[in-house]
């Protein structure tokens, strides 16, 4: 093979210890699959959550009546919001109704091929970046994280949304670093937002990603690729919003009863003891805060040596950065469901793995 200087050189067998590391880890890969497969239409059961049953009846519903009757009813309150916050997410549900029936099995396939997705982009993108016991670790962690597998095997956007904004993630941190792929990573976050607003956090953290991953590029790349990232999350908004105020669809979503003032009711600061209760008192926080205790001493300890200017060393700065995008909410607001903790599983999972 071909050295990074163009050179010859030989690669390197792969020991005795390496090769039976890479077959367990496709193994567990592959049951991390099965996991989110089998049993489709299974009740999924969770420690602290049962609120699916209410859930994966409204995020589907519009997406069922156009299936059932061609007649969405869009007057209704929640199916109001739905439309505002997750578009996409509606548009992915109803093309799986359309094409496998209507069901609990196809209202789930989006959110499982998503969870499948996710393990294969994690597989591939980061078979260059890291050494293969890190590459192991992050896969083993993605594919029997059980908030992970529950999210594959529901119908909620959560896991959709969670993997458009990792291939977006993705854009960012690999291949060559121009404006071009700095405004398709735009828009792949846009569609993410589309698919469910509440991924918002991942806004500013990505486009910190833009701005400082590559610090020794000089100014006006970096102003170009932060420009081209911005523009390409704009795009759709420019589409869309002429198309609203030309039907008087605008006027209706900021009314009083509109889609926009119902959301924003919910965003409201947590006081400090909310915040720590958090910390301590949550159910399903267990899994991040153990996670989280694996990552920090790793990250301090690669933090005295220096973190280093390699492709590990940016992807341990950016899934940090991406970290804290979903931290900050979490401990700062009032109304932080728990299953939007899904959402701090892959960027963990990558700082761990990128640590060591």
């Amino acid at each position: 093979m071909r050295s990074a200087h163009g050179s010859e050189s030989t690669r390197t067998p792969e020991s005795g210890v390496e090769r039976l590391l890479r077959w367990a880890t496709l193994a567990i890969i592959g049951y991390g699959i099965v996991l989110r497969c089998i049993f489709p239409t299974a009740d999924p059961l969770h420690a602290t959550w049962s609120g699916w049953m209410l859930d994966e009846g409204r995020w589907t519903e519009l997406a069922r009546e156009w299936s059932l009757f061609r007649a969405p009813d869009f007057d209704t309150g929640v199916s109001t919001i739905h439309v505002l916050i997750a578009p996409v997410y509606q548009l992915l549900t109803a093309m799986s109704f359309e094409l496998f029936g209507v069901g609990p099995g196809s209202a789930r396939l989006v959110s499982r091929v998503a969870g499948i997705v996710v393990i294969a982009l994690m597989a591939f993108s980061l078979r260059r970046s890291l050494v293969r016991p890190a590459w192991c670790v992050v896969l083993v962690i993605t594919a029997l994280n059980p908030e992970l597998v529950y999210a594959s095997r529901v119908a909620i956007p959560e896991m959709a949304a969670l993997c458009i904004a990792t291939f977006a993630f993705f854009l960012l941190t690999g291949g060559p670093r121009n404006v071009r792929r700095a405004a398709l990573a735009g828009l792949v976050t846009a569609i993410a937002l589309a698919t469910k607003a509440t991924t918002l956090p991942i806004v500013l953290p990505f486009a910190a990603i833009v701005w400082f991953m590559h610090r020794t590029d000089d100014p006006a790349s970096r102003i170009a690729r932060l420009g081209g990232f911005l523009g390409g999350l704009a795009a759709p908004a420019l589409v869309l919003f002429p198309f609203l105020l030309v039907t008087g669809k605008l006027s209706n979503l900021v009314s009083a009863d509109g889609g926009v003032l119902v959301i924003l009711r919910f965003v409201q600061a947590a006081s400090p003891f909310g915040a720590v209760w958090k910390l301590f008192h949550s159910g399903d926080a267990s899994n991040v805060m153990l996670q989280l205790a694996l990552l920090w001493p790793l990250t301090i300890a690669v933090w005295v040596r220096g973190i280093p200017d390699t492709d590990a060393g940016m992807l341990l700065r950016s899934s940090l950065a991406w970290l804290a995008g979903w931290l900050v909410p979490w401990l700062t607001l009032e109304y932080f469901p728990e299953r939007y903790l899904v959402h701090l599983h892959v960027p963990l999972a990558l700082a761990i793995g990128a640590g060591l």
